[in-house]
């Protein structure tokens, strides 16, 4: 199996999909790694996300949770991480 990802046309759009840890895991990481803020509804605000969000944060990603299910991540593209101070800690999402 192979993808390629290639800069598209599409400016934004809207994809709605039953929340899960699988794809609260998947918007956290697509958010943080694409540029401009991505919000998600329908969060899934489990200890595994939450560890997610938590290493995205470490490495200098901002996200906010202004409620359980709803969160907004600012993200810069991938060039913008930086190292984290220390291990990171993922919990059971790993």
């Amino acid at each position: 199996m192979s993808f390629v990802v290639e800069p598209s046309a599409i400016e934004s759009g809207v994809v709605t999909a039953p929340g899960d840890k699988s794809i609260s895991h998947r918007a956290l990481m697509l958010g943080a790694a694409a540029n401009g803020t991505t919000s998600i509804s329908g969060f899934l605000a489990g200890e595994d996300c939450l560890a997610t969000a938590g290493a995205l944060r470490s490495m200098g990603v901002i996200i906010e949770q202004p409620k359980d299910t709803e969160v907004l991540v600012h993200g810069n593209g991938l060039a913008d991480w930086t190292e984290p101070a220390g291990p990171i800690d993922l919990g059971n999402s790993g």
